[in-house]
């Protein structure tokens, strides 16, 4: 990178001289030519600038301009180089949507797959929690993705998510949780849709507020209208923050009984605070 960025300074210095240099000359040639038709119009009339000069500094000037736009084209390249190879060193940037996790390769996960697609499809499923509960690392995001992917071309269902990650604040905490679940549900149902945009006009304060009143205005207000199943896809619970987390599961729980087409399908490890709340309510 150095080099690069001497290059990039010398073709630039060069451009800068060189348009001196052209001013220079033109200025010199115009006191010249001031000098000569002094105190006659016709003189005046009758001077010519050497179309030949004109067309040097015009080619001058291109060259010049030529040169430094090499010189900047080749450091943005080097400079880009630079920051791919950086940004292949560091983690996926987390996005709550999870699309920075990739779908079960074909043939792969299949039983877990057919018992999950199973219970979200079963009016008369003896849960309305399905709980994916394993070590870091086992596969639970990429379980997750595959069926939100699968739900969204099902008929019948709804499907919010949210994808917590530790590595970003915003996937971390829950302040955009609801937001993100509502906007991810609207885009699928028009009717609900338009309830949200609504409720979002009537409090523009809103996103500001609580966990349980936005739950409340963006999630379970809206979902009234649909006639279908919904799932709500939370994968790794366990990232966000415990205090907040806590209080979202049991929220989650909580709404069950009022909302009785919810399904929550939630990955995580075993956390103890985690496995606390659910074991109660999976038996």
């Amino acid at each position: 990178m150095p080099d690069t960025l001497k290059e990039f300074n010398d073709a630039w210095k060069h451009y800068i001289v060189t348009l001196r240099n052209i001013l220079a000359r033109m200025d010199g040639l115009n006191r010249s030519r001031d000098q000569g038709v002094k105190g006659s119009i016709e003189k005046i009339k009758g001077t010519k600038i050497d179309t030949r000069d004109i067309a040097d500094y015009k080619q001058e000037i291109l060259q010049a301009t030529r040169i430094c736009k090499d010189a900047v084209n080749f450091c943005q390249n080097q400079l880009q180089a630079e920051v791919w190879k950086v940004a292949r060193l560091e983690p996926k940037k987390p996005r709550p949507m999870g699309t920075q996790h990739k779908t079960c390769l074909p043939g792969t996960r299949v039983a877990i797959l057919r018992e999950i697609r199973q219970w979200s499809l079963d009016p008369n499923a003896d849960k309305c929690i399905f709980w994916l509960c394993d070590v870091g690392g086992s596969g639970k995001s990429t379980v997750a993705l595959t069926m939100c992917e699968e739900w969204d071309n099902t008929e019948g269902v709804l499907v919010g998510r949210f994808f917590f990650s530790k590595n970003a604040r915003q996937t971390s905490e829950t302040d955009v949780f609801c937001p993100v679940i509502a906007d991810d549900i609207s885009g699928q149902n028009k009717m609900i849709l338009k309830q949200i945009k609504t409720i979002k006009e009537e409090d523009p304060n809103l996103p500001r507020r609580g966990l349980r009143h936005q739950f409340s205005k963006l999630i379970e207000e809206p979902l009234q209208l649909a006639g279908t199943y919904i799932v709500l896809v939370i994968d790794a619970m366990d990232e966000c923050k415990e205090e907040m987390r806590g209080e979202l599961i049991k929220l989650l729980v909580e709404k069950l009984s009022s909302m009785p087409k919810l399904k929550l399908f939630i990955t995580s490890r075993p956390e103890p605070d985690i496995t606390a709340i659910l074991q109660v309510q999976l038996g």
